[in-house]
């Protein structure tokens, strides 16, 4: 495993830093270009540094993976995950996180510094919340060894992107098959299909009018159903199967719920963290992207802890009722999200003519983000919480004196 996990890291690690630079190569062209019309150089540079900074993240798995073949044994790391470091990380989410937010935006608007300026503080602005949400579920517990720690989160950085984007795109072209199939089938169907194409191939750059010729044709309920099914469904299924793909590197082995949670934890931010630099990669968009896949990645790190503590409550003690439920919960509200996020965009480029009353209602739509990214919030604290509980539960309890009690219980609890 150890070998394996090496391979692995090393490989991810010179794929990524090798992208990147060719994305470094591409952006110094965009600059020097006097090409008019060119695509903003910042988005490039964004990219860039966010594949980068990725592989960078990998040297600490190859690093233990190669001490652990080295000496036979784990190297321990020192137990980080303590109230201090939350402090530290709600201290970076509450003063720096602002600051980096107004600089960046205040940076993307101006293209002559955006490509060397927006890229530090892209990743300071997207990692921030992630760490803050690693240090509350992992406050207390204790995190393993640094091959172990690190490891999971380098499968959720690197395999589980990797892994969901190719079942993914498989599963889109199975839906593109099956529509190209039902339209054949129908030659009126065919026929006026293909003079929307003619239509739009001529059409001049002008979002305005794209939206009026689409509309009628995604606002069709057959297309409705099968894009809320394809995002709403099938995706969520898809990403909660994979997404704590650390922990199925662990299957067979009797591990605690804590355990699992932990597990699910660490590849969950590790995913966030991947999804969240390269889906807010545009500068023109920046702060709004990057404030939005805050709660996004609040989803991804919930769920897959709620996997992992349903793997491993199986694995571990025979719960597989508490497995399909902790599943179906974390679908559902992956899928909640997804839909949540998918009706707030649609809801801006619905005419009022159209369907103002579903305009209306979607003013709710991002409030229900924002309700639903709190809760799993909450829902990392609550679980936080019980996993040190039942940690601590089993211990034998002395009867010291009133007064020193309460001490030897604080002592247990930090060794723990």
């Amino acid at each position: 495993m150890a070998l394996l996990q090496l391979a692995l890291s090393l490989s991810a690690f010179i794929g990524l830093l090798g992208v990147g630079l060719l994305f470094v190569f591409v952006g110094i062209g965009q600059l020097t270009s006097q090409t008019a019309g060119i695509s903003d150089p910042a988005s490039t540079f964004l990219y860039a540094a966010g594949l980068i900074f990725s592989g960078f993240l990998l040297l600490p798995s190859a690093v233990f993976a190669l001490l652990r073949l080295i000496r036979g044994r784990s190297s321990q790391v020192p137990p980080i995950f303590s109230g201090r470091w939350l402090l530290l990380a709600s201290g970076l989410l509450i003063f720096i996180f602002p600051l980096v937010l107004l600089a960046g935006n205040l940076v993307a608007t101006r293209e002559k510094i955006a490509w060397f300026l927006l890229p530090p503080l892209h990743i300071l602005a997207v990692s921030v919340p992630i760490f803050w949400l690693v240090m509350l579920g992992l406050r207390g517990l204790s995190h393993g060894s640094g091959q172990y720690s690190w490891g999971l989160f380098g499968a959720g950085l690197v395999l589980g992107p990797i892994l969901i984007l190719f079942l993914e795109l498989a599963l889109l072209a199975v839906f593109l098959v099956i529509a190209i199939l039902f339209i054949s089938r129908q030659p009126d169907l065919a026929g006026e299909l293909t003079y929307l194409m003619q239509r739009l191939r001529n059409l001049p750059s002008n979002p305005e009018v794209l939206v009026q010729i689409l509309q009628p044709y995604v606002l069709h309920p057959a297309v409705i159903v099968g894009v809320f099914a394809y995002i709403g469904i099938f995706v969520p299924l898809i990403e909660e199967t994979i997404k704590p793909i650390g922990i199925w590197f662990l299957a067979g082995r009797r591990l605690s719920p804590a355990d699992g949670f932990i597990a699910g934890l660490f590849s969950g931010a590790g995913y966030a963290l991947f999804e969240n630099l390269f889906l807010s990669s545009s500068a023109p968009q920046w702060m709004s992207l990057v404030l939005a896949r805050v709660g996004t990645g609040a989803v991804h790190i919930f769920t897959a802890s709620l996997v992992g503590w349903g793997l491993a409550s199986a694995w571990g003690q025979g719960r597989y009722l508490r497995l399909g439920l902790s599943f179906v919960l974390a679908v559902c509200v992956h899928g909640l999200w997804n839909g949540l996020t998918l009706l707030t965009t649609g809801a801006q480029f619905i005419s009022d003519t159209v369907a103002s009353s579903f305009k209306q209602v979607g003013n709710f739509f991002p409030l229900g983000l924002g309700l639903l990214a709190i809760i799993c919030v909450l829902m990392i604290w609550l679980f936080n919480r019980l996993m040190r509980r039942a940690i601590i539960a089993p211990l034998p309890l002395a009867k010291p004196p009133e007064d020193e009690q309460r001490s030897d219980r604080e002592s247990e609890i930090d060794e723990v």
